[in-house]
């Protein structure tokens, strides 16, 4: 092993990354908090350098379409000066040297050699910016705001950058003034009314609350030419919007923005959204206390709890394996791409692909996160379990790390929490819960109790249920007079269960009724009867009992994790609880006709 790796291997196993990160103050005003070395970090930002190789990626995207429209405007042989817009959140990202300012002014000199216009413009005169600014009266010192609040000092600091856009508004279409890269706040609400912005780039650290409409908005506009004259060809016409969301994202929020805007008050058919509740839905006691019920319940209301045999030697072991063997971590790349989108009233916002491509990196060059406290985090896993995984690991997988960090704690967590699962299920024994004198304890039925301001989305009506006869003879089956269910999918098997004439008896559990395990408390969703019948003769031939759970599939890798692992748990549950009853059993139902 060289000494460059020996210094990574002590790199991964200690907190120097973090030191000095001690929580040193909470500004709920301002929605940051602040740390003991004096670095604040505002609400919804992070310390991921990805985020900024974005943003350069944005810049230089940006100066590149700049470039192109002007060298295109010029070949048409029209003069029309073409103007880009930054839009930024952080003033100090820009003034005074900040980073974005800098990486403007480095891909500038490099990218205009392949363009005549701009080959001898100074980068220093290319672009300005426009920010809300506060003097202080004693010092003369100049304080940049980031966030405009609603008051009356910031509306009028507003009203300032506006009057001074509007004031270089003629200036900047004019060839005669180099400036046509043009910086300002993501949160000004107005200003940028500028014919020939062909370009907007938002470089937001947080999530920008500034609405698309209002963004693409500022760029909507008929270009003027030199002499002031309008353009009205739509081909020339067309704003670029460099974004960093994806075109499904942006189309979406774009849509529901104008709809919300434009049509509000019209009557739409929209979905209940479960605002719409309904009082009461009641119990019905006499199938609460019916025979049937009760031995239901007495077969599948056994409590228990659990314990495990893990040999955490086993564990680490395996991991090192599977992560020598199994794990590849990618290279990072960012994927461009480019649609074009139109607005109708017809069809609303729309769009088609016109490029997409894949721009590789030279690996991550920020700060490496604290691995050992990463992956403790995601697994859960002591610090010693964590260091003996990663002591065991391949030298290359500490280079893969430092190339790319994110996809290396991805993935490595990710066998880590497989190979845990594995051995927590293959050790995890049941057994019942008794009281102080030996008796196995159960479930009571007081669980089930009139149910209160049910949203309506989440009920299905016997009576509303399509295809059925003799209601009543129906209604009979459940011991509510209407169903309350957690997802659409089992409304389908609702109405099985009502249909089929087998079933004899069902009920959605209640929340309280749950089975333990180590990630978690889980709730199975069904308990019913199943009558098999002689087709012959029509006699009831054997009486079955089931706990059901609905899902969509049950193939494993269809189910979160999570979610496999609690009903594999179940399963070992039901073994033991059930391992005497053999007309009672546990199903992951996915279609109905397995019920």
């Amino acid at each position: 092993m060289t000494k460059r790796k020996k210094v990574l291997r002590s790199r991964k196993t200690k907190n120097s990354i973090y030191e000095g990160y001690q929580l040193q103050n909470i500004l709920t005003s301002t929605k940051q908090i602040e740390f003991s070395n004096h670095k604040t970090f505002s609400q919804g930002e992070d310390n991921d350098q990805s985020k900024k190789d974005i943003q350069k990626l944005q810049i230089e995207k940006t100066i590149r379409l700049h470039f192109e429209k002007q060298k295109e405007l010029f070949d048409k042989g029209l003069r029309i000066k073409v103007l880009s817009l930054f839009f930024i959140d952080k003033v100090d990202n820009y003034i005074n040297n900040g980073w974005i300012k800098t990486e403007f002014e480095r891909l500038f000199e490099e990218i205009k050699l392949d363009y005549d216009h701009f080959k001898v413009k100074d980068k220093s005169k290319i672009h300005n910016g426009y920010f809300s600014k506060k003097v202080n009266k004693k010092s003369g010192e100049v304080i940049y705001i980031d966030e405009l609040k609603n008051s009356q000092s910031d509306r009028e600091l507003e009203k300032e950058v506006y009057n001074l856009i509007m004031k270089d508004k003629e200036k900047l279409l004019s060839f005669e003034e180099d400036t046509c890269f043009i910086f300002s706040h993501s949160t000004l609400k107005e200003g940028w009314d500028n014919p020939n912005v062909f370009q907007i780039t938002t470089l937001n650290e947080t999530v920008s609350e500034i609405k698309k409409r209002q963004e693409i908005g500022r760029g909507l506009r008929l270009s003027v030419d030199s002499e002031g004259n309008r353009i009205f060809d739509r081909k020339i016409n067309v704003l670029s919007v460099v974004s960093n969301e994806s075109y499904e994202e942006f189309v979406s929020t774009l849509q529901n923005e104008y709809e919300n805007e434009f049509f509000q008050g019209e009557k739409k058919i929209t979905p209940d959204n479960g605002n719409n509740k309904r009082s009461l839905i009641k119990l019905k006691n006499d199938i609460l206390d019916s025979p049937e019920f009760r031995e239901l319940w007495r077969r599948i209301s056994t409590k228990t709890r659990y314990k495990i045999n893990f040999d955490s030697k086993t564990l680490y072991e395996k991991c090192i394996e599977q992560i020598n063997n199994e794990v590849e971590i990618n290279e990072i790349v960012y994927q461009i791409e480019k649609f074009d989108i139109s607005m109708s009233e017809k069809s609303g916002v729309s769009g088609n692909r016109l490029d997409s491509g894949i721009v590789n990196t030279d690996g991550y060059i920020g700060e490496l996160p604290n691995l050992v406290e990463e992956l403790k985090k995601e697994t859960n896993l002591t610090t010693n379990t964590i260091k003996k995984i990663l002591e065991g690991l391949d030298d290359y997988l500490i280079d893969d790390f430092i190339r790319n960090p994110q996809d290396f704690i991805y993935q490595v967590s990710k066998v880590i929490n497989n190979e845990k699962s594995k051995l927590l299920l293959k050790g995890i024994e049941y057994e019942e819960l008794k009281n102080d004198d030996g008796e196995i304890l159960y479930y009571d039925q007081s669980l089930f109790t009139d149910l209160i301001n049910v949203p309506e989305n989440k009920i299905v009506d016997i009576e509303n249920i399509k295809d059925i006869d003799n209601i009543d003879e129906k209604k009979k089956k459940s011991v509510y007079d209407s169903i309350v269910i957690d997802s659409d999918n089992e409304i389908n098997f609702t109405e099985e269960f009502i249909k089929n004439p087998n079933i004899k008896l069902f009920v959605k559990l209640p929340s309280k009724f749950y089975i333990p395990t180590p990630i978690g408390n889980y709730n199975p969703d069904w308990g019913y009867i199943k009558e098999e019948k002689n087709p012959m003769n029509g006699k009831v031939e054997r009486v079955l009992y089931f706990v059901g759970e609905t899902k969509t599939s049950k193939e494993e890798f269809d189910l979160r994790p999570r979610e496999t692992f609690k009903i594999k748990c179940s399963e070992k549950h039901f073994e033991h609880t059930l391992r005497d009853k053999p007309d009672t059993k546990y199903k992951v139902l996915s279609k109905v006709s397995e019920v």
